[in-house]
């Protein structure tokens, strides 16, 4: 018996002092992974910050939530992130990667202004795509309705050194020992390090990249983050919890919705300046001959509009709230395009102009057509920000942005993208440098332009010729009902503030005797256009 304890001991300390070699581990960590089951429900995602072709791309993983939603995680800054999702067993050896979506939104959690410490607080991150995925490639991951209870049973889903995506077991730590490696760790963050034997693994290895999965007894639990510049292999990896964060992700996931709602009374506007050179822009169905826009040359060498998915019809003529019709951010961007036939009255709508600027209770989406159709929840800034955000821009000029902070367009919005608020247009944005998709988006009212959409309207389908012998009886009637309610009312009375012909300032603050200025101004002036007003009410203390 004596001798049979000495030969165990003698052995033990053989093995003991003989160094497990890197391709003993190497095979003992492959023993704990294998092709992932869970792949389908897994994405990469390639993301960079700007458009220089030699800025490199990170790489990391994600998980599909929904057939346009991948939550992940990285620790890049969100200001200039361009994003690309990658399904369905990628192979990297192909250059023309043919399942994937460019990404339309990215969200940080709570990370909105610079990404902290990864343990401080979870570098989750919401990817909205352009495009839905095919399902028949791909498969939607539940969100976890309950919170994470210790088990043995989890895996994270990573890659081995082909790309390739493996799930490896993995062991969720103690909290004490967590918080021991990470002082000050964020509630919503677990440590998690592969199953160990005698070897004790690098987690900078086992898991190569940030936004994967950590899934136990089938549920997504967690994201693993990582630190982009820098990993600790002497440190387990951390992750994110998933159901601590669903609301968060399930109240960015609401504001995007793809029902049909609008969308017959929006089309996409191309002309050419040249026959080399053309702009695109997208636009709203005033009746079946007029669609608005925010820029339209007035004699375009070729126009088309685009409606219903496929229907085209062409435009040579268009009028634009400035003489020069060029979308310049110092000027009201707005132009009314005159088709040359009509719509087809059975596929398209006409969508009601807002008369009044929306209120708080407003529900306002952003409307986008290409390439696939998508509504996104926005919000108006207040002006003040605008300005401050936007100084080069026009001061009658709004700005929007996503309803909650966090949110990056990653899509350039075409110029006269439409804004409706409770089912009516209210505004369309102007145009926005390709560079600048993380600002606000400027847009112009339609409310504070309604007597040049009304008056423009009018002159496009007349064919009277540009002289005009008389003052268009409806503006005559109009200060007519002005100058009656001044004589009434000694609360308040009318000035006209300004009065244009099609953008170009014919009289500037006339009077406060609307009529008698009016014909004054007309008769030093000539009258020889059609005229814009615009009325300012003011108050008598």
């Amino acid at each position: 018996m004596f001798q049979f304890f000495y030969y165990c001991a003698i052995f033990f300390l053989i093995i003991k002092s003989h160094p497990i070699s890197a391709q003993d581990c190497d095979k003992e960590l492959n023993k704990e992974q294998k092709k992932s089951t869970f792949a389908k429900y897994t994405v990469w995602v390639r993301c960079k910050i700007g458009k220089n072709r030699h800025t490199p791309y990170h790489y990391h993983i994600g998980v599909i939530l929904s057939k346009h939603t991948v939550l992940t995680a990285n620790s890049m800054k969100l200001s200039g992130t361009m994003c690309t999702v990658l399904y369905h067993d990628i192979n990297f050896e192909v250059i023309d990667i043919t399942d994937r979506s460019e990404a339309l939104t990215v969200a940080n959690y709570e990370n909105i202004k610079d990404i902290g410490p990864h343990w401080s607080l979870p570098q989750l991150k919401l990817i909205t795509t352009e495009t839905i995925f095919n399902m028949r490639r791909a498969a939607i991951m539940l969100l976890p309705d309950q919170e994470y209870k210790a088990t043995i049973n989890c895996v994270v889903v990573t890659h081995n050194d082909k790309k390739r995506l493996i799930q490896r077991k993995t062991v969720v730590l103690q909290r004490a020992e967590c918080e021991s490696a990470y002082p000050g760790l964020h509630k919503n963050i677990i440590c998690i390090q592969a199953q160990e034997g005698t070897c004790k693994f690098d987690p900078c290895l086992a898991y190569k990249e940030e936004g994967a999965p950590l899934i136990c007894d089938g549920v997504l639990t967690a994201i693993v983050t990582k630190d982009i510049n820098k990993c600790e292999a002497t440190k387990p990896c951390l992750a994110a919890k998933v159901y601590e964060s669903r609301d968060w992700i399930e109240r960015n996931m609401r504001l995007f919705t793809r029902n049909s709602v609008s969308k017959n009374g929006l089309v996409t506007i191309q002309f050419g300046v040249t026959a080399f050179k053309w702009i695109k822009n997208a636009g709203a169905i005033l009746s079946d001959r007029q669609v608005l826009t925010n820029c339209a040359l007035n004699r375009p060498y070729k126009g088309q509009v685009m409606y219903n998915d496929g229907r085209a019809i062409s435009f040579r003529k268009a009028k634009s709230f400035n003489p020069d019709w060029r979308a310049k951010p110092n000027k009201i961007q707005l132009s009314i395009v005159r088709l040359e036939g009509r719509l087809n009255p059975k596929v398209f709508e006409i969508l009601p102009i807002r008369l009044l600027q929306p209120t708080e209770e407003s529900i306002c989406v952003v409307t986008m057509r290409t390439p696939e159709w998508v509504k996104l929840e926005v919000t108006f800034l207040d002006d003040n920000i605008c300005r401050e955000e936007l100084p080069e821009y026009h001061n009658e000029c709004a700005c929007i942005q996503p309803k909650y902070e966090g949110i990056q367009l990653g899509k350039h919005l075409l110029g006269g993208t439409s804004i409706i608020c409770d089912g009516e247009l209210t505004a369309i944005t102007a145009y926005l440098d390709q560079d600048a998709k993380h600002q606000p988006i400027p847009c112009t009212f339609l409310y504070k332009h309604l007597p040049w959409l009304e008056i423009t309207r009018k002159f496009l389908d007349s064919n009277a010729p540009t002289k005009c012998q008389s003052v268009d009886k409806l503006l005559l009637l109009f200060l007519l009902i002005l100058h009656s309610r001044d004589a009434n009312n000694s609360e308040s009375h009318t000035t006209i503030n300004k009065l244009w012909v099609f953008g170009e300032l014919l009289c500037n603050a006339v009077s406060e005797a609307p009529i008698q200025s009016f014909i004054l101004c007309m008769g030093t002036k000539g009258y020889k256009k059609l005229v814009y007003i615009e009325i300012v009410i003011k108050k008598i203390n």
